[in-house]
C-alpha cells in the first residue's frame, strides 16, 4: 500500500490484491431524520476527488473529479460507473468523522479509472458523521 495510508486492522483483502491509486475526497453527506426512531441517517452524498491534500484550498478548480451517491464518475471522457457493496467499518478515534468503511465493487460499466478496481477503503476522515443529537 502506498506509504501513510491507514487501513485499520480488521480490513481484510483477498490475496494478490494491488493498490491501484489513493486520491483525498472532501464532499457533502446530507442527513435527514427519521422520525419514527428519531435517529440520523444518510440520506445522499456526493465526493470530490482530488490529487493532492492542497488542492483543497484551490477548489472549485482543483478536483480531478467526482462522484455523486449514484456511483457515476465525472472525469471528463472517464464513462467508468462503479457500483460498491459494503464489507465491513471501524469506527473512527473521533466521534466528529465519519467511520471507515471497506467497500467491494460489485459492477463496474464503461471505460476509466473505475473500470477495473475491486475494492474501496475510505479512511482518515475529517468530519462527516451524523449529527450527534438525536431527535
Amino acid at each position: 500500500y502506498p506509504k501513510g495510508v491507514y487501513i485499520p486492522s480488521n480490513f481484510t483483502f483477498p490475496e494478490g490484491i494491488v493498490f491501484k491509486f489513493m486520491l483525498y475526497v472532501g464532499g457533502l453527506a446530507c442527513y435527514i431524520c427519521n422520525t419514527t426512531s428519531g435517529q440520523w441517517e444518510e440520506d445522499t452524498s456526493r465526493n470530490l476527488f482530488f490529487n493532492h491534500k492542497e488542492d483543497f484550498a484551490d477548489y472549485p478548480f482543483s478536483p480531478v473529479g467526482y462522484v455523486d451517491f449514484r456511483g457515476i464518475s465525472a472525469i471528463p471522457s472517464d464513462t467508468s460507473v462503479a457500483n460498491v457493496a459494503f464489507i465491513g467499518d471501524a469506527p473512527s478515534s473521533n466521534p466528529e468523522n465519519y467511520h471507515e468503511e471497506l467497500l467491494s465493487v460489485e459492477n463496474t460499466t464503461g471505460q476509466g479509472a473505475f473500470s477495473d478496481i475491486t475494492h474501496v477503503i475510505l479512511t482518515n476522515w475529517n468530519g462527516g458523521a451524523a449529527p450527534a443529537i438525536n431527535l
